[in-house]
């Protein structure tokens, strides 16, 4: 989830408490059940994960069998990517996710990483343009993104400064898919127990106990994360 201020690197301190990558409230586990349904991904299919940092949804989908790619612009979090892949059959590119064209893929992750694309309201919308121009009718994309339920309360969103995008609801987000090509298979949510782990994880890593105290105010009962299953659709005359 971005905050009101700038969030850090991910080498630079985010870190894995159990199957929690602390980049989003969802453990790892709910990430990759979710592809379950997809019943014609197969193992060899080749997979993109956008903004992988340390790597453990990418190694994960490499352990199911597929040919993954991992990209991120962070030097550090690549360096951890690589040596936790070890000899898995896993590659990692240090990128800038908006200096080119993403490479075609069965399936594209972006899971907590919308930041790669914009900042604000401006990164759902950069992040469902460029995963769409990247991808043929029929492939997948497994977003992760945040949302708030309403209303947000005033002394929150005085606190949170800036619109950060996610001030949006659940709903809104998954029409906002759909209007950027794709169709919208399943939409998940993190539990109040996987948020209460990913925001205690982040004061004991980070500090910053003004963020951990408006999240118990306010943000524990509006903030929300949203995993969202995507299928491109056909163009136009396509």
């Amino acid at each position: 989830m971005e905050r009101a201020a700038a969030r850090p690197r991910r080498g630079q301190g985010w870190a894995t408490v159990g199957t929690m990558p602390v980049n989003a409230p969802l453990p790892l586990a709910r990430q990759l059940a979710v592809l379950d349904v997809l019943e014609d991904l197969a193992p060899g299919d080749r997979v993109l994960d956008v903004g992988c940092g340390t790597g453990e949804l990418a190694i994960a989908l490499a352990d199911r069998g597929f040919d993954v790619l991992g990209i991120d612009d962070d030097a550090e979090a690549l360096r951890a990517a690589e040596q936790a892949a070890g000899d898995r059959a896993v590659r990692f590119e240090a990128r800038d996710a908006r200096a080119a064209p993403l490479p075609p893929a069965r399936l594209v992750t972006c899971i907590g990483s919308t930041h790669a694309f914009g900042r604000g309201p401006d990164a759902r919308t950069g992040t469902l343009a460029a995963l769409r121009a990247s991808q043929a009718a029929g492939s997948y994309a497994l977003l992760g993104e945040g949302f708030h339920r309403p209303p947000i309360p005033a002394a929150y969103a005085a606190f949170r400064v800036a619109d950060t995008g996610c001030e949006r609801t659940l709903s809104v987000n998954v029409l906002a898919c759909e209007a950027s090509g794709f169709r919208c298979l399943h939409a998940g949510t993190a539990s109040p127990a996987e948020w209460d782990d990913f925001e205690w994880a982040f004061f004991r890593r980070r500090g910053k106990p003004e963020w951990r105290d408006e999240y118990l105010r306010h943000g524990r009962e509006v903030m929300g994360f949203g995993l969202y299953l995507l299928v491109a659709a056909p163009t136009r005359g396509g």
